[in-house]
């Protein structure tokens, strides 16, 4: 019996390694999640007498910084300032916008000095007339965003909304975006609500990466849960399926374990890391933002140089690979490592795009493939991209729009979807013949790509 327990520990601990690479690789069990319309009907509008119904009624809205801040501490009532909020992505939480600055962004690993080391919650708690708000739903971000915590971030702006007699500003990383758009659900009455959206890596039209990986290796698990699998295999798969429903439940819970490496690990198999991928149904059925929200997008993207992949007679001639007007070298846009640029800029009403450096090498990229300012998990403490978001929410900065203006680069959002459909692994793995070139290099970032054929 001990030795049947240890091998079905090696199943499970193997069946981890696999996965652990690909933890933002989202694939597909968990329980069925309520509908869109059933879920946007239950988001109502509330009204509140004071400052304290938004925390004591709303579970996962918590006051982190500005005007207000103190008086909580303190036990009085909260005044309120300008409301800005704060909503985290998959498998994630609060913490991610509490991550102290760790690189400039302009390669991928030159380090900023101690001056320039202030999160984005410190830097946004000491702008003039805001009180800021983290909204933190990580014991459900295994859940796809039509459940509660798409309910109750509606009811935590409208509350907001109601006591500050102001509109309200979110800035939203990854999934967190999608759980903005359900809650407002297209409807301009909802938007109305809303000052401005600033979301950052949100894959609105799902990952690529996902998408392209995750269909064999969910196949691989449907394989291993037949009886008439290796019964030491289908004990570990069944095993993995006990901890997916747990840790849908509640997020945190990983099999008895707390760790940020399990976590996704565990979550990509869940319901948000099947929702996730690239064109799945549950991003068909979330409404578009409201037409009266300006959604301004940042994304980051490095480039990986085929070269370092191929050699160079090989790389040259590849039909999907395009000319860099920076290098001339072939290279392939890596997104976010996890987002396209054209998902993470999708339907926003302006964007903004943060490029680390020129393409690098495959053994550049490797070591810090997980840990950089091009990354998606990692966004948050890079410099480029945390200067934007605090210009942007700076309204009363006379200054802010000369900072924005001179911020990373804007693109069409055609010109770049195309130009990422093209240049994405997605694409280089499933559409070979097509053949890019580059049809304007006088701003890379902004080059148009056109197919050929």
């Amino acid at each position: 019996m001990l030795k049947l327990g240890g091998a079905v520990r090696h199943v499970w601990s193997t069946l981890l390694a696999v996965s652990m690479p690909l933890t933002a690789l989202l694939g597909g069990a968990g329980a069925d999640a309520p509908s869109v319309t059933d879920s946007a009907s239950a988001v109502g509008i509330a009204h509140h007498a004071t400052s304290a119904d938004c925390f004591t009624d709303i579970d996962e809205l918590d006051l982190v910084g500005g005007i207000g801040f103190d008086e909580q501490r303190a036990g009085t009532d909260v005044p309120l300032g300008k409301p800005v909020v704060l909503v985290h992505g998959w498998a994630d939480s609060g913490a991610v916008f509490e991550q102290d600055v760790e690189w400039v962004g302009t390669d991928l690993t030159t380090a900023v000095s101690a001056a320039e080391e202030a999160s984005i919650v410190e830097r946004l708690s000491q702008l003039d007339g805001v009180s800021l708000f983290s909204f933190d739903y990580s014991e459900q971000s295994a859940q796809w965003v039509t459940g509660q915590s798409g309910i109750d971030l509606m009811r935590a702006i409208d509350c907001l909304y109601t006591l500050s007699q102001q509109s309200v500003t979110v800035v939203a990383h990854s999934m967190g975006g999608l759980a903005l758009r359900f809650a407002l659900d297209g409807q301009t009455e909802r938007g109305a609500m809303i000052d401005q959206v600033i979301t950052l890596g949100t894959p609105n039209t799902g990952s690529d990466v996902a998408a392209t990986l995750a269909t064999p290796l969910e196949t691989f698990m449907d394989v291993l849960r037949q009886p008439t699998s290796n019964v030491l295999l289908w004990m570990g798969v069944k095993t993995i399926d006990s901890c997916i429903d747990a840790n849908y439940i509640d997020s945190w819970d990983t099999c008895g374990w707390q760790s940020d490496v399990l976590r996704p690990a565990i979550g990509m198999f869940g319901q948000a890391g099947k929702a996730l991928r690239t064109n799945s149904s549950e991003l068909a059925e979330l409404a578009p933002w409201p037409s009266n929200v300006e959604v301004t997008a940042v994304a980051v993207e490095q480039e990986l140089d085929l070269t370092s992949l191929l050699p160079s007679s090989i790389a040259a001639s590849l039909p999907v690979a395009a000319i860099s007007a920076a290098s001339g070298i072939n290279v392939l846009s890596m997104g976010d490592q996890l987002v396209s640029v054209a998902s993470a800029i999708d339907q926003a009403t302006d964007s903004r795009v943060f490029r680390c450096g020129e393409p690098v090498d495959i053994d550049e990229l490797v070591p810090v493939l997980f840990s950089n300012p091009c990354f998606h998990g990692t966004m948050t403490r890079n410099l480029q991209v945390v200067n934007f978001v605090v210009s942007t929410v700076d309204a009363s900065d006379r200054l802010a729009s000369e900072n924005i203006a001179s911020m990373g680069y804007t693109v069409g959002v055609e010109a770049v979807a195309t130009a990422n459909r093209l240049r994405s692994v997605s694409t280089f793995m499933a559409e070979p013949n097509l053949a890019v070139s580059a049809m304007s290099v006088a701003d890379p970032g902004a080059a148009l790509l056109s197919v050929t054929g």
